[in-house]
């Protein structure tokens, strides 16, 4: 049932060209985890939407194969058994707490399996990357934004 393995058509939430509903919720419940120190600013649930928008964005314009690698993340974090048994989360994303969620992030950080090391390089980096593509980041980092010609190549036709 992993839909990142099959050769299945992928159906994409609403307003999304590559993530699926459960893939929105995850990144969702993963912002506030790795975007601790902005969760109290009173437009952070503005921020989210645009950081969910932009991985969507940069995920779909990665290559087939890496995307259908992504989905497989996913999948596995998706599925209740499986993100109970990689994870320690047992609830489903929207309602973990943060500091599950955190506490899973730091195990696959420091795990010595390195697929999960893997798997928290990439979450973690989209959000990161998200978040610091957006204007509105550049407060917090004193970084100017990228340049004009980097943006325009990550953009497919």
């Amino acid at each position: 049932s992993l839909t990142g393995c099959g050769g299945a058509v992928v159906q994409a939430a609403d307003g999304y060209r590559y993530l699926r509903p459960d893939d929105v919720q995850l990144i969702r419940a993963l912002c506030p985890a790795v975007l601790t120190p902005i969760t109290a600013e009173a437009d952070f649930s503005k921020v989210v939407n645009r950081v969910v928008q932009r991985i969507d964005t940069l995920a779909y314009n990665l290559d087939a194969p890496v995307r259908k690698v992504i989905y497989q993340l996913f999948d596995l974090l998706n599925m209740r058994v499986t993100r109970w048994l990689t994870t320690g989360v047992s609830k489903p994303w929207l309602e973990a707490e943060v500091g599950d969620i955190e506490a899973f992030l730091e195990r696959w950080r420091v795990s010595s399996i390195g697929l999960f090391n893997v798997g928290y390089r990439v979450l973690t980096k989209f959000v990161s990357a998200a978040y610091f593509s957006l204007p509105e980041s550049r407060a917090h980092s004193g970084y100017p934004g990228p340049q004009a010609w980097a943006l325009q190549a990550t953009k497919k036709a």
